[in-house]
């Protein structure tokens, strides 16, 4: 008898192992979630057991939306179970629901809680659907996925519509688009760090650089209102009574004579000269300005993969590419823990080969910046230009590493030779911005500040109109 009831207990043990399903958690915290943030989480249950498992039915409030990516699963395999919660209101929640699996007759009890700081203003709603598991469409490269950018009010926190966003990477625009009235744009992205720049009426620009993955798919942008569009009304006019009159004796008198002086006639050989302010931003006639010879000595070292340093450095000199023309020379020394040439003076005309260098440089090692000097110059001269501008730009974030000679002695010499040299910082501090305009001041040049994208669009390319303007 008692080994009869042993089989019998070792068979339903092993009827009810045989459809184990074994959930990844039955516990998820959101944490704190703004209304842009995603709002599902996906639960996994594997089956361990040695027969097909099937969910029988799930139970949940009316907050919380799931799919399931398929109805069976074989021994060792799992599905998927993807449940959205649509809070509706502010404030902590906590939804409990029942999952019933073919392996038993107990419900599986999953609890999905967090905290909503905010609701979102553009109708989500119980009924809002729950994302669906084909996030990546097919055609895409492994290293694409679906970014989102939301642009809102950094005052209400609402989302702003018709917002001009442009997203930069490599130093290139890679697209600008208009958000729609939820705020959003939904675009292709790379993996990789990326800048944006958006801009709306009557609010400040905004710029932000994010890394941005399959993970970190959602850039917000907070905008800020512009004060000169605040409106001030006007003075109330208080009605001023009549002035008295005042009786004036008039005696006759004899009119004044006037001379008529003929009208100066300008003399066909006088010149209208032009000021550079006269000219539009973006020219860059050889009417106008000399021919350049520049070359660009790049830090490359760690500390400019630090925040946007090198997405800010490459838009740059993709910006200048553009204004170059034919009669210019364009050349890029790198320095990190040692100088090298990375582009030869090459003519404007072919800015590909300018583009492609850009888009290569990745920032490591140390900080030779005398080397990199050195080099510069022995490039700029190597293309110089008879009566044109010949110039060497050094763009870094922070000081100079002389190595084991005086790079001041250098900069000197070749501002004897006329090949002078500016500085372009780049988010640099107070501390380095000391030694950039000392350095800049030997080589007669300029310190140029390089704090955000229209900085980076502008600010070097009119130092080279200013100086190559034919006065």
């Amino acid at each position: 008898m008692r080994i009869l009831s042993f089989l019998i207990g070792f068979i339903g043990l092993s009827f009810s192992v045989s459809g184990q399903m074994v959930f990844n958690t039955l516990k998820h915290n959101f944490g704190e979630l703004q209304s842009y943030d995603n709002q599902f989480v996906d639960i996994t249950i594997t089956n361990q057991g040695i027969k097909d498992g099937y969910i029988l039915s799930v139970r949940k409030p009316s907050e919380v939306i799931y799919i399931q990516n398929r109805a069976f699963v074989q021994k060792d395999s799992s599905l998927t179970l993807r449940f959205q919660v649509n809070p509706q209101e502010k404030g902590k929640f906590s939804y409990t629901i029942d999952i019933y699996t073919s392996d038993q007759g107990d419900a599986h009890k999953l609890v999905l809680s967090g905290n909503l700081l905010e609701m979102e203003t553009t109708g989500r709603s119980s009924l809002t659907a729950c994302p669906d598991f084909n996030s990546h469409p097919a055609g895409k490269k492994p290293n694409q996925f679906d970014l989102t950018v939301i642009t809102i009010d950094a005052s209400t926190r609402e989302e702003l519509s018709k917002s001009k966003v442009s997203m930069i990477q490599d130093g290139t625009a890679i697209w600008t688009d208009v958000t729609d009235k939820s705020g959003r744009i939904k675009k292709q992205g790379t993996i990789g760090l990326a800048y944006f720049y958006a801009r709306n009426d009557g609010y400040l620009p905004e710029e932000k650089g994010a890394f941005v993955n399959n993970e970190r798919n959602k850039v917000v942008i907070e905008l800020r209102k512009d004060p000169s569009n605040v409106v001030v009304p006007e003075p109330e006019i208080v009605q001023q009574p009549p002035a008295p009159e005042i009786e004036i004796d008039v005696t006759e008198t004899e009119p004044p004579v006037v001379t008529e002086v003929p009208p100066s006639v300008p003399s066909p050989e006088t010149e209208t000269i032009v000021s550079l302010e006269e000219l539009d931003e973006d020219n860059f006639d050889p009417s106008f300005f000399a021919p350049v010879n520049l070359v660009f000595v790049l830090d490359i070292s760690s500390s400019m993969n630090q925040g946007d340093k090198m997405e800010l450095m490459k838009y740059s000199l993709n910006q200048l590419s553009e204004m170059i023309r034919q009669q210019d020379n364009i050349a890029i020394v790198t320095y990190a823990s040692q100088a090298k040439v990375l582009l030869a003076p090459t003519s404007g005309q072919d800015k590909n080969a300018v583009r492609e260098q850009v888009k290569g440089l990745r920032p490591s090692g140390m900080t030779a910046g005398g080397d990199g000097i050195k080099l510069g110059f022995e490039q700029a001269e190597a293309g110089f230009l008879q009566g044109g501008i010949n110039h060497v730009f050094v763009i870094t974030d922070g000081a100079f590493n002389h190595n084991n000679y005086d790079y001041k002695k250098l900069i000197k010499k070749y501002a004897k030779k006329n090949i002078q040299l500016s500085v372009v910082g780049v988010l640099n501090d107070a501390k380095a911005e000391t030694s950039m305009r000392e350095v800049a001041q030997l080589g007669e040049g300029q310190y140029i500040p390089v704090f955000k994208l229209l900085d980076a669009e502008q600010n070097i390319r009119q130092a080279v109109r200013k100086m190559a303007f034919k006065k």
